[in-house]
């Protein structure tokens, strides 16, 4: 029998925060001083609200703007995309040089295009510079040729997934357009001379109901910003890069740079100037089965590594050109 004048015993068990003090009343019963256990319960229960409340928060946003989980998942997930380019030891290649006018003259061999000329407010166009242009699918959408193939298969694909159609709003404009837009829009349009509309490899779209910096509220249009790349084309002025670009973020500006140029720019979150300054010219690299070199011509000559098929030559508009071939086995 307990002595009825004893008032207390401590005792400790493993895993509790506190010992915990027994009481005895008049009668030899005991109570519990359970203040520490319940302190610990309701604590256990914080983290549990808490993630309760950023799931809704989430679910919310991802419902109500789903342009801002784009976003945000876009910038996180940027942070662990990578392309590595592997640069070939000089030793390991063979060249010849050949003139710009024999590579011109030979379309079978070698396919030039402006798929990778820089255009903005420090690389302006020539005044005597003349676009190749053509008809997009015997409409009157004027485009480069080089993105034709690329821009319906990635308008197919949108139609099969979203069962709407991708159009274009803007593609290749004219001089005297482009006067009239910058004239029009001073605070958005490129001046004359530094808009990538005069070269008719740039192109803004949209989706029935989104359109502009809504273009990104409709699915169809996060998966053309996150997808693009697969058909050769970039999101010219990305989210965040405006201090590189000079131009806020505009998701309906698709750039073509043609492949593997834009996988690399996309998964390395490089804009179009960046990927430019990142290929040291002389060089040669090489990804994913392509060479890429960056090379300035002496006396009008080109140094070309041997061995490549479907070899692409597009201008800098920096004094360069970027040569890319497939690498032979």
């Amino acid at each position: 029998m307990w002595n009825s004048y004893v008032t207390g015993i401590l005792i400790w068990m493993p895993g509790w925060p506190k010992e915990r003090t027994l009481m005895t009343n008049s009668k030899g019963s005991f109570a519990a001083h359970e203040k520490h256990r319940k302190r610990g319960s309701r604590l256990w229960l914080l983290p549990l609200l808490l993630l309760l409340m950023v799931t809704c928060i989430y679910l919310g946003l991802r419902h109500f703007k789903p342009d801002w989980i784009f976003l945000i998942e876009e910038q996180v997930s940027g942070i662990t995309r990578h392309a590595d380019l592997t640069e070939i030891p000089e030793n390991r290649l063979s060249f010849e040089k050949i003139s710009l006018t024999d590579i011109s003259n030979q379309p079978d061999t070698y396919t030039t295009d402006s798929s990778l000329m820089l255009v903005n407010d420090t690389h302006m166009l020539s005044e005597d510079y003349t676009p190749d242009l053509i008809s997009y699918k015997d409409t009157d959408v004027e485009i480069n040729p080089s993105l034709e193939e690329s821009y319906h298969d990635l308008a197919a694909e949108i139609k099969s997934r979203f069962d709407t159609s991708l159009y274009i709003r803007s593609s290749y404009r004219s001089t005297a357009e482009q006067a009239a837009e910058s004239e029009a829009e001073p605070t958005l349009a490129a001046a004359v001379g530094a808009s990538e509309h005069e070269t008719g490899l740039a192109l803004d779209v949209y989706v029935p109901r989104f359109a502009g910096s809504g273009f990104i509220k409709s699915g169809a249009g996060r998966y053309v910003n996150r997808n693009c790349w697969q058909y050769g084309f970039v999101i010219r002025y990305p989210y965040g890069k405006k201090s590189v670009t000079g131009i806020p973020y505009e998701p309906w500006h698709l750039r073509y740079v043609g492949k593997p140029h834009a996988e690399i720019m996309y998964k390395a979150s490089l804009t179009l100037e960046e990927y430019i300054e990142s290929l040291v010219p002389g060089a040669c690299y090489e990804y994913g089965g392509y060479l890429i070199t960056r090379q300035t011509p002496e006396d009008g000559t080109l140094s070309i590594p041997k061995g490549l098929q479907d070899t692409r030559i597009s201008p800098d508009n920096e004094g360069n050109y970027i040569l890319c071939g497939i690498m032979a086995d």
